[in-house]
């Protein structure tokens, strides 16, 4: 009875999938938002039944779409699959929310990896050039039309474009992380809702990154600044995709300690979020957050605070 019951829920699960994703699929305005919830489904069935039973939801719900769209379809619908059966994997393991969303942004990573790899390898796109490529000829038009910028900067601006493909790696993996946050962020209510325990996230001002990034990021900026490496080398490539990976990490690390730093001066929450916000806006200040989660995460600022 237990199997035919979670044999018919699977089946009910496959058949949300399917459905949900081949509306978006025909009518793409709503996959803006709707590619937030795709992995929902297979999300909630594997917390509830487990890993087993979730690749099989997972198996059904690729081949189902593979009859209904065509085969790029399916790779971008198993990006989604597979976040939703990795988080819901760990949801039904109980592991915390940083868990879920680490195991969840990994799977999400190297489906995108893998799914940009297909592209380029197999079918000869590749999305970010062809955005860099569309954006020069633009920038060429935009030029005729009249005196919008000068020339100098228009050149920049070209110059800054060629860089974009070099930070590929950057941009996939910065993708998938963004796309688990909001997926995570939007399912754990639903979830809640559905009678499946979703562990709650520590206050934002608690949040802290592991102190040897800061080791991590020092050793990069070095290789930069004394490996003598030449741009489109492979080696300069990672290390400069790493480096901006860890700057973004710094910049978190900054902007949660303007959270703790106010929240035990008793200060509203609107001014950590207002000043967060002026700093991510203008680049002077960005560097003044990024500098102070470096000292954060390198001496300690907090302890020292609570000490106080």
């Amino acid at each position: 009875m237990r199997d035919t019951k979670a044999f018919i829920e699977g089946a009910l699960i496959t058949a949300i999938f399917v459905v949900f994703f081949l509306i978006c699929f025909y009518i793409p305005p709503l996959s803006l938002i709707g590619v937030f919830f795709w992995p929902l489904p297979l999300m909630f069935y594997t917390a509830k039944r487990g890993l087993k039973l979730g690749l099989t939801v997972f198996l059904a719900s690729a081949v189902l779409t593979l009859l209904f769209t065509h085969i790029l379809s399916v790779f971008g619908a198993a990006i989604f699959l597979v976040i939703g059966l990795v988080m819901g994997y760990m949801i039904h393991l109980r592991k915390s929310a940083f868990a879920i969303l680490t195991a969840g942004s990994l799977a999400a990573i190297l489906s995108i990896v893998s799914y940009y790899g297909i592209l380029v390898s197999f079918f000869q796109m590749d999305p970010i050039k062809e955005i860099v490529n569309s954006a020069i000829h633009f920038s060429h038009e935009a030029e005729k039309w009249g005196p919008i910028a000068a020339e100098k900067e228009w050149q920049t601006y070209r110059e800054s474009l060629t860089l974009l493909p070099t930070l590929t790696p950057m941009i996939l993996t910065v993708s998938g992380i963004g796309l688990t946050f909001i997926v995570q962020l939007v399912s754990a209510p639903i979830i809640r809702r559905l009678g499946i325990s979703f562990p709650k996230w520590p206050p934002f001002r608690d949040w802290t990154l592991p102190q040897s990034l800061i080791w991590y990021y020092f050793i990069t900026l070095a290789i930069l600044i004394f490996g003598g490496l030449e741009n489109g080398q492979p080696l300069f490539m990672f290390v400069f995709n790493v480096f901006e990976i860890l700057e973004m990490a710094m910049l978190l690390q900054g902007i949660t300690f303007i959270f703790y730093f106010f929240y035990t001066k008793g200060t509203a929450v609107a001014v950590p979020i207002l000043l967060s916000v002026i700093g991510v806006l203008f680049p002077f200040t960005l560097y003044i957050i990024r500098i102070l989660g470096i000292i954060d995460l390198g001496i300690g600022l907090r302890a020292r605070i609570r000490k106080q």
